[in-house]
């Protein structure tokens, strides 16, 4: 069964920013979502463990100042991870440090991505 146009999928392993600098309302909406409403499997790291992400390939980063706890170097391990093809869901203030940190090329208006930009939408947003 099957065909040259089916994609195999691999399954996310998701690991689910919490603790500080993590908003602790963003993160506690994000956990009851995964864990009641969509019953998915993910793993709770600290954003230090953002320098060490081989066994996933999905982070969820909640709401936080991620910079007041990321030394140079993890953040560089962060990058390299992004490099390699991690995939990043960011909410709300992390959305403008990821693009701050030029960890994503995502344009920002006043802090929010553009919500007239109908080239992107339904695209995936390109992450360095």
């Amino acid at each position: 069964m099957g065909s040259n146009d089916i994609v195999t999928l691999k399954k996310p392993t998701i690991a689910l920013v919490t603790e500080s600098p993590v908003a602790s309302y963003s993160y506690g909406s994000i956990h009851y979502l995964f864990e009641r409403e969509f019953d998915l499997n993910f793993t709770r790291i600290t954003a230090t463990n953002l320098a060490n992400l081989n066994d996933f390939n999905v982070v969820i980063m909640p709401s936080g100042n991620y910079s007041s706890v990321l030394s140079k170097n993890q953040l560089e391990s962060f990058k390299n991870w992004i490099r390699s093809g991690g995939t990043i869901v960011s909410v709300s203030g992390t959305t403008s440090w990821l693009h701050q940190d030029s960890l994503s090329r995502v344009t920002l208006l006043n802090g929010q991505p553009d919500p007239n930009d109908k080239e992107k939408k339904g695209n995936k947003i390109p992450i360095i």
